[in-house]
C-alpha cells in the first residue's frame, strides 16, 4: 500500500512538474514576442531624415 502511495505521489510530482515547466515556457515565448514587437515598432518609428532633402528639392 504505501509503495502505490509513493507511485501516485510521484506521478502527482511529475505533472506538477510539467506543469511549472509549461508555463514557464509559455511566459518565455511571450515576452520573446513582446521584445520582437517592440523592436519592429522601434524600427518602424526610425526616421532618417530623408524627408528633408526630398522637401528641399521640391521647393
Amino acid at each position: 500500500m504505501l509503495n502505490e502511495q509513493m507511485t501516485q505521489l510521484k506521478s502527482m510530482c511529475e505533472i506538477f512538474c510539467q506543469s511549472v515547466q509549461k508555463k514557464r515556457e509559455e511566459k518565455r515565448m511571450e515576452e520573446e514576442q513582446a521584445a520582437k514587437a517592440q523592436t519592429w515598432k522601434l524600427l518602424v518609428c526610425y526616421d532618417d531624415d530623408d524627408d528633408e532633402e526630398r522637401s528641399d528639392s521640391l521647393d
